[in-house]
């Protein structure tokens, strides 16, 4: 047996927390995954192999949390040694050697109801500690760290909810995806994760609904994985892991969110019931083996003949190998070829060294028929046959891949996008919500590559004023979010705000900028907190004038507490459209607020959207003095967050300028990382030549006190390069093209803009969840 692990989460380890009493509570615990349990005992240490774990646990009498992969079966004393007790567990299951898992505590638990579930479920916290704890999966324990799975009622947001619930899902999926059939080697790694990450999306829809993780998948797992899929970062979804490190290097974006959406394309062209079919007999047939793609494909296909799903002579392998064993993705163009049918063509969208092409399944909906009845493909594009011609009257509309189900971006052509854009003007509603998602996430990311101009994708946007779905929205704040960041000027600013702000208002009207506790959870409450967000950022007076209404309310009533949801919005806004007075008022509630309380970070972010310079300068001097009213370990997040401030920047430039020294002695202890992590903020944002360069002139100055910070620096200044960069050739488009287009009819009103867009620049997300 090896030593406990002191320095590194993995193997055997000490973890710990703090009791109320102050005192440090050790905890020994596991974390095998992908290749530790060599490094408890002696293993073939694969996951394709499996054996039988029979464990006893010889530890001190006073911890009294003791758990494994099996239920205990008895606890005696152990005789050599007095106040120690000897725990041992009944056989487990045959499982993989990284699903060992033990850990040696005094933790506390909570028990769901009985009745809930056909075996005991209890979740283990620290005896201070009621709340949920899971993850880093084991065949019958999960265990994580506190912030992924502890929830606070009325201190927790609803994004944290939802978090929070994903990834209890995911990880109860590997109950059946890589513990019950396990990938028998890290090369098939999506067996597992791409399976869990698609399963879990499907749980949290059955018991938390009002996620809408149904529709939610395309944001966070289709569309972030296509911008995975053309970046270097990008790989086959079956990989070629041997080694360790390259294993590791597998955990990704890959992995999980792609081979999630293979996943759902799949589960839409076979029909639900098939494919469900098809998976009980992979489950059923190859329980405790290790699999590869060919044993899931086997079984899939057998469904899908049972159900007669597939084109004669096709097989499932024959569609899946060309999405899994070669990295990229399509691109389907549609072109109009004469009046009476269009052509459907497949291209490589990335990777051009390859000539390699897929099976694409598609679906089409008209201007005369708007909707289906299912996914299933009206038509495949074969690797070797990658066009083909249907019928259609091309002065009307045409759409493929409704809903985002085929895991390809869509290009139509000059005559038929016009047709598009016009139907959504005049009833939006007749396209459904996750294809107005995804014709937008593409368009914009085509301007981006080059396939179109950047007004092209714009252009979809004129529709809107109509639009209430968060898929939809969460496109807009995503490829508009640089365009706002790199606005400098107050003009690029005020495009910005008057083609934006009258769209997103409607939308917030709807769904209601009053705080109701009935109805702004789950989906809908998290997309309301980025219209706020949005809204108060672009200095709407709809929500300023709320946020202000709220602001007084809360000066007449010290005990009135704001919606935690919308609270990082509204006290920056009450922070940037009160002067001193608003930013006095909310130093004083972050003075008074425990450090315990989550809100006290929320004014702490809200005190750097002030726009008075002098308040600013004053803010960040307090960083500096020790015997400022600021936390010292808020003193380094207080200047990233002036760095986000248009108006703070130059400030935030001039003062690592002037006070660098002060910086690395005060903030750092003598280590320049404080300075690394005010350069990365600034990159996120600067984005003028003048700025970069008085950035560079100041690496310059003071290289030789930067030591092991130079190689991150400089990837910032390729950030800030880039940054530049876009601006010129995307930037600047966009906001002369929104100057160009506000409309007429606009009446909104507004006061001088926020200073970021915070909460969407601040959204946790869980990537490879192991």
């Amino acid at each position: 047996m090896a030593a406990i692990n002191t320095n590194s989460l993995d193997g055997l380890y000490l973890s710990n927390y703090t009791d109320t009493d102050e005192t440090i509570k050790r905890i020994a615990t596991t974390q095998m995954q992908a290749y530790h349990a060599r490094q408890l005992f002696p293993c073939f240490d694969e996951p394709g192999l499996k054996a039988v774990f029979n464990l006893k646990i010889i530890h001190k009498t006073n911890y009294t949390t003791v758990l494994g992969n099996s239920d205990v079966a008895n606890v005696t004393e152990f005789a050599d040694l007095e106040g120690w007790s000897v725990t041992t567990f009944n056989p487990t299951v045959p499982m993989a050697t990284y699903l060992f898992a033990m850990v040696v505590s005094d933790l506390e638990y909570a028990e769901a109801d009985g009745g809930l579930f056909k075996v005991p479920v209890r979740t283990y916290a620290p005896p201070p500690v009621v709340a949920r704890n899971g993850a880093t999966y084991s065949a019958d324990i999960a265990a994580k760290m506190e912030a992924y799975i502890i929830y606070y009622p009325g201190e927790s947001l609803e994004s944290y909810k939802n978090l929070l619930t994903s990834v209890v899902s995911h990880e109860l999926a590997h109950q059946n995806f890589g513990n019950l059939v396990t990938c028998k080697w890290w090369n098939e790694l999506w067996l597992n994760e791409g399976f869990a990450t698609y399963i879990s999306y499907l749980g949290v829809d059955g018991v938390r609904p009002e996620f809408r993780h149904r529709e939610w998948i395309l944001n966070d797992a289709f569309q972030y994985s296509m911008r995975v899929d053309v970046s270097a970062r990008s790989h086959p979804i079956v990989n070629d892991a041997v080694t360790p490190d390259e294993v590791d290097s597998y955990f990704t974006g890959i992995t999980y969110e792609k081979g999630g959406s293979v996943n759902r394309m799949t589960e839409k062209f076979l029909s639900e019931a098939t494919y469900k079919k098809g998976l009980q007999y992979y489950l059923h047939n190859m329980s405790y083996q290790g699999v590869v793609s060919d044993d899931l494909f086997h079984y899939l296909n057998v469904a899908a003949q049972e159900d007669d799903r597939l084109p004669a002579g096709v097989t499932v392998k024959m569609i899946l190998d060309s999405w899994t064993l070669q990295k990229s993705h399509p691109l389907v163009r549609v072109s109009a070829e004469g009046p009476n049918s269009v052509y459907i063509s497949q291209e490589r969208y990335a990777d051009p060294a390859s000539v390699d092409l897929w099976w694409v399944p598609v679906t089409v909906v008209t201007q005369d028929a708007p909707s289906l009845e299912n996914w299933v493909p009206k038509l495949w594009l074969e690797r070797d046959v990658p066009i083909k011609s249907v019928v259609h009257d091309t002065s009307k509309w045409i759409m493929i891949n409704q809903d985002a189900t085929g895991y390809y971006r869509v290009l139509y052509d000059e005559g038929l996008t016009p047709l598009i854009a016009d139907q959504l003007r005049r009833n939006a509603s007749v396209i459904t919500p996750l294809s107005r998602s995804q014709l937008l996430d593409d368009y914009f990311n085509l301007a981006y590559r080059g396939n179109v101009e950047i007004e092209a994708a714009l252009e979809f946007t004129k529709y809107l004023e109509q639009e209430d779905h968060f898929t939809v929205w969460e496109v807009i704040f995503t490829q508009l979010r640089q365009a706002y960041n790199f606005a400098q000027t107050e003009d690029e600013h005020s495009a910005i705000r008057n083609y934006l702000a009258p769209k997103i208002r409607p939308a917030l009207e709807k769904i209601g900028l009053e705080q109701n506790n009935n109805v702004h959870i789950g989906a809908l409450g998290i997309l309301r907190t980025k219209l706020i967000d949005w809204s108060c950022a672009l200095g709407d007076s709809f929500c300023v004038d709320y946020a202000n209404k709220l602001y007084t309310e809360w000066g007449q009533d010290v005990n009135k507490i704001l919606p935690i949801d919308i609270q990082a919005s509204i006290t920056c806004a009450i922070v940037a459209n009160n002067g001193q007075a608003g930013f006095d008022f909310m130093m004083a509630k972050y003075i008074a607020t425990p450090m315990q309380n989550p809100s006290k970070v929320r004014y702490l972010n809200a005190l750097g959207c002030s726009r008075d310079a002098g308040v600013l300068q004053t803010l960040l001097g307090m960083t500096l003095d020790t015997n400022s009213q600021l936390v010292r370990s808020h003193a380094l997040s207080v200047i990233q967050r002036v760095a986000m401030n248009k108006q703070g920047r130059r400030l935030v430039i001039q003062f690592l300028k002037d006070q660098v020294d002060r910086i690395i002695s005060i903030l750092g202890s003598g280590s320049p990382s404080p300075v690394s992590s005010i350069l990365s903020s600034l990159s996120s944002y600067v984005s003028t030549q003048e700025e970069l360069d008085e950035v560079l002139k100041f690496v310059a100055d003071h290289a030789a006190k930067f030591g092991v910070i130079n190689g991150s620096i400089n990837s910032y200044l390729t950030t800030i390069r880039s940054n530049i960069a876009w601006k010129v050739t995307f930037g600047k488009p966009i906001i002369s093209w929104m100057g160009e287009n506000v409309s007429i009819n606009n009446s909104a009103s507004y006061a001088n803009p926020s200073l970021a867009v915070f909460v969407s620049l601040v959204t946790a997300v869980l990537r490879c969840v192991n």
